[in-house]
């Protein structure tokens, strides 16, 4: 009897211990209009938005692989467009940490 509870406990543990998924990050409100648009343009084959950390901040950006700007949409998490001098931006590519792809076409 004692082995069969240790084993009860055994297989408890395990099942107890199973790593939930983690949900989808979501997309900032802000950005859904852009999202939508893209969408029903029918050009939007390419296009992301990624999460990123930087200086202890989340920023957010939409890019389409076929636009001649990189870092044109680049926002801050209040949805404002990031407007840097080019010494910051350099450090912001630099130290740029957790990017993680929220949206992608067709998704």
């Amino acid at each position: 009897m004692n082995k069969s509870v240790l084993l009860i406990i055994f297989i408890l543990l395990i099942v107890s211990c199973d790593k939930e998924e983690s949900p989808a990050p979501e997309v900032p409100d802000f950005l859904r209009p852009q999202i939508e648009e893209l969408e029903n343009s029918g050009e939007c084959y390419g296009c992301t938005i990624t999460k990123i950390s930087y200086n202890n901040s989340f920023y957010y950006h939409l890019y389409c692989g076929y636009w001649s700007c990189m870092y044109c949409n680049l926002y801050d998490n209040k949805g404002d467009q990031v407007q840097w001098a080019q010494e910051e931006f350099s450090d912001f590519l630099e130290h740029k940490t957790d990017e993680e792809v929220i949206w992608k076409c067709g998704d």
